[in-house]
């Protein structure tokens, strides 16, 4: 079967996550769920819902305009599908095979995964040690390998780095390519690109309900361009992809989506809380984050990683990143999940000393 399948295929590794058990900050999760209230009329709405019937336009309609309207921009602007992950892959697959594509470095690794299915050649341009964007380097790149595709997310995956909008926008300005600015985490900092939407032909912003709206386990995400570019994205991706139960669940949230401020407001104040506790501790070294998440360096992160878990704590070993040497990713949790993890890194800490 091998020979009827792209060598590119062949080569990549799977990307996943393992899913073990034990209290799970390392896939960028809201530590709650969505509220109880919330759930029984989303539950009673669904009962209502013919679930033998494929959606249609009835069902996704109430989403696009209460999205456009929040939003400030038309229904045709936007792209709604299960997930941010499968935009990304369609905006890949909008690019020519064997073209380049700009990712930063370090970034996203599912950028590079799918570029890499794709068979894309992919130019890497690194970041400065502190994780801030070396924008000089990154037009200069730009302008040497004319790329098909510019990848940045904003706040950045897996450094929680938010980049300089003036850089950003000379970035888009410069590109002779379509530029995806993924905020995925904007509601943890409420920058955004957006107010470029009319200026920029070759601007998509990817955003995503996961993280501050409790979702991750409903799989909904949607981009934002000008219409034109939201037409050719719609032909790579599948019709009905947003099934009518999904379609259900998020208009009844936007109906009723305080509990996503009150929530993203006590993860950005864990945050900080997090980032002082954290450096403290000797041995470890804590980056700024502008995300739900904060990355963090120290010795031996592998065994880290793996002791970390065998007490229970389920964390993001990212050091395979070659920019990314001894560096872990955390998930900021509940104030609970926060303190006992703290404790238990310290004890994890000495631990490793003795091996």
């Amino acid at each position: 079967m091998k020979k009827f399948f792209r060598n590119e295929v062949l080569e990549t590794s799977l990307y996943h996550v393992d899913a073990q058990p034990g209290i799970r900050l390392n896939q960028n999760e809201s530590p709650w769920d969505v509220p109880l209230d919330l759930k029984v009329a989303i539950t009673e709405r669904l009962i209502k819902i013919d679930w033998n019937r494929y959606p249609t336009k009835d069902d996704t309609t109430p989403i696009y305009e209460k999205l456009a309207e929040g939003l400030g921009i038309s229904t045709d602007q936007l792209v709604l599908s299960n997930g941010a992950n499968t935009i990304i892959q369609a905006i890949i697959n909008l690019s020519p095979v064997g073209s380049k594509i700009v990712l930063l470095d370090p970034s996203c690794g599912f950028y590079e995964h799918q570029a890499m299915l794709h068979g894309n050649k992919i130019i890497k341009v690194p970041l400065s040690e502190e994780f801030e964007l070396l924008t000089e380097k990154t037009l200069a790149t730009i302008k040497k390998e004319r790329p098909t595709l510019v990848l940045i997310g904003n706040p950045n995956s897996p450094t929680g780095t938010l980049f300089d909008k003036k850089s950003l926008h000379r970035i888009i300005q410069t590109s002779p390519c379509p530029v995806v600015i993924d905020e995925s985490y904007f509601y943890f900092t409420a920058e955004t690109v957006l107010e470029w939407l009319s200026e920029f032909d070759n601007l998509i912003i990817l955003r995503s309900l996961s993280k501050a709206m409790s979702l991750a386990g409903i799989r909904f995400g949607f981009a934002i361009s000008q219409a034109h570019n939201c037409q050719l994205l719609e032909k790579f991706l599948a019709p009905n992809r947003l099934s009518r139960i999904t379609c259900a669940i998020v208009d009844e949230v936007f109906k009723s989506h305080h509990y996503v401020y009150e929530n993203a407001e006590t993860l950005v104040v864990e945050r900080g809380r997090m980032f002082s506790k954290m450096q403290t501790i000797e041995g470890v070294r804590v980056f700024p984050s502008e995300a739900n998440f904060l990355l963090f360096r120290m010795d031996k992160a592998h065994e880290v990683a793996r002791l970390l878990q065998n007490d229970g704590f389920l964390i993001r070993n990212v050091d395979n990143q070659t920019s990314l040497i001894n560096c872990l990713r955390v998930t900021i949790g509940s104030p609970e999940q926060n303190d006992a993890f703290l404790l238990t890194l310290k004890k994890v800490k000495n631990e490793v000393k003795d091996l």
